[in-house]
């Protein structure tokens, strides 16, 4: 068994030839018919009777069963197998179990590379001297304390398999594991399939505009418009019900022109610090302190409370009508900061006040809610020098003003900020800037909040940089940005996802 321990490049547009109107990197379709399943309980060698549709495992070394499957332990394990015949045990599968006994004990079966999900039921009828605390395939499928009302502790979990074999592990925390039974369907593995979409390609190129959606309808603020770092106050929509672009009250003077926050609370739209200006002579950028909202209905701007010091390239969220600023460069630019403040935008005297800091200062980081918290990914310290990307994942819990350090990325990157999209409770991840000398990426990845993991998936057709991304329809949408193959970008794609449940 394996083991188990768990130069600017907006200076140049290279020639490329023109793309097909064709679906790219299709991948073969899942077939629910042929995928894998398995249901095991464990057992003793003296048991009588095994329920309709398991196997049985009574604690034999890993290695091929009479049964077909091949399945097993680290090594023999028989000696700890349990049959309670306990009367509060609702079915056999619950009054048998096996323990795992020291930090070395696994169980493994054999299947198809793929991604599953498995439910894991723990136990033991009559002894809840336990902590139940299990790991598939590195991730934690289940944390239960038993009672004697609840002797079970209940765990499903989606984990991918690349190795040809399906493990489960103790936990750190964990107390005399015992395993009752195990149920291992194959799964939808998560996916996207690309197809070129000429018919919404955007109407002019921009590079890091401030990207939100409101319902179905996604909008573009300032950003780069030409390769020599020129800026734009053009503000523009997308509507996805009728593929039309339209143009919209431009950026107002005193508002920075890119680099900003930018959140929607379905009446506003809201524009915090930036950067003011575009120039190769980065000494001559700025970064704004001034705060705008955008009224939808009326296609209006106004002044709000401008934020406490300037900040670009900051991270914004919106959750229960508070406005959350983390992070961002200070006035020069270039030096990140952990300045986390908030404000209560339903306040009759709104001001920002200072929350728990990042724990890593960075700026131009994905930021994206899910279920109330805040999730803070990836982004870079050093922007305009050196770049420094970063691979880090914080999440933000409001009600007690601390961070959790999360899976990281699979590759550090930044500058993916419009791109960033919350679909249920995974936030997928479009391209973006990696460490130099490679400048950009095509990479799209998902993290999945629920089970702290990352999938990487089909990549976008070109590499962008600061591109602009949203949903629509149950497929997902990406535009604009640079490209080192494309330039300055105005193609468009939609992506077919595979694996999202979503309608």
């Amino acid at each position: 068994m394996p083991d188990r321990r768990q130069p600017h490049p907006m200076n140049s547009k290279p020639l490329v030839e023109p793309l097909e109107e064709r679906r790219l990197f299709a991948s073969t379709p899942f077939d629910p018919a042929t995928a894998f399943s398995a249901k095991i309980d464990f057992i003793t060698e003296t048991s009588t009777t095994i329920t309709p549709g398991y196997k049985a495992d009574i604690g034999r070394a890993f290695g091929p069963r009479r049964n077909g499957g091949v399945y097993g332990w680290h090594a023999s394990n028989e000696a700890n197998a349990v049959d309670r015949d306990a009367a509060n045990s609702p079915d056999d599968r619950y009054d048998t179990f096996n323990e795992f006994v020291g930090p070395g004990s696994w169980w493994a079966i054999a299947v198809p590379d793929g991604r599953y999900r498995v439910k894991l039921v723990m136990g033991d009828p009559t002894d809840f001297n336990r902590r139940d605390k299990m790991n598939v395939e590195g991730i934690l499928a289940l944390d239960h304390v038993p009672t004697a009302e609840e002797p079970w502790g209940v765990g499903v979990v989606d984990v991918n398999v690349s190795d040809g074999a399906l493990a489960i592990q103790g936990a750190p925390g964990g107390l005399n594991n015992r395993i009752a039974f195990i149920e291992i369907q194959q799964i939808e593995p998560l996916n996207v399939t690309w197809t070129a979409a000429p018919e919404v390609n955007a109407p002019n190129a921009r590079v890091e505009p401030g990207t939100v959606q409101v319902g179905n309808k996604l909008y573009r603020f300032g950003g780069y418009s030409r390769g020599d770092n020129t800026v734009t106050r053009e503000t523009s929509v997308l509507d996805f019900e009728t593929g039309q672009w339209s143009l919209l009250a431009p950026l107002p003077k005193g508002a920075a022109q890119s680099h900003a926050g930018v959140v929607s609370d379905g009446e506003y739209i809201y524009w915090v610090g930036g950067q003011y200006g575009g120039s190769l002579d980065l000494s001559q950028l700025l970064a704004a302190t001034a705060v705008y909202r955008y009224h939808i209905a009326t296609d209006t701007w106004s002044r709000y409370v401008d934020i406490p010091e300037p900040r670009m390239a900051g991270g914004l969220a919106l959750f229960n009508g508070v406005l959350y600023f983390s992070g961002g460069d200070d006035i020069s630019r270039s030096n990140a900061t952990s300045t986390h403040w908030a404000l209560n935008t339903r306040s009759k005297n709104p001001s920002w006040v200072t929350r728990a800091p990042l724990p890593l200062a960075g700026d131009h980081k994905g930021t994206a809610v899910v279920d109330g918290i805040i999730y803070a990914i990836g982004g870079e310290d050093g922007h305009g020098t050196t770049y420094d990307q970063h691979a880090d994942v914080f999440a933000y819990n409001p009600w007690t003003d601390t961070w959790t350090r999360k899976a990281s990325m699979p590759t550090p990157s930044s500058h993916f900020e419009g791109a960033t999209i919350v679909i249920g409770k995974k936030i997928l991840v479009l391209g973006g800037r990696t460490q130099l000398p490679n400048y950009t990426t095509s990479q799209a990845r998902v993290y999945d909040t629920e089970q702290n993991q990352w999938t990487i998936l089909n990549s976008i057709p070109f590499d962008r940089l600061g591109p602009v991304g949203g949903i629509y329809n149950g497929r997902v949408f990406i535009t604009n940005g640079y490209s080192r193959q494309q330039g300055m970008a105005t193609e468009s794609y939609w992506g077919d996802l595979e694996g999202f449940d979503v309608v």
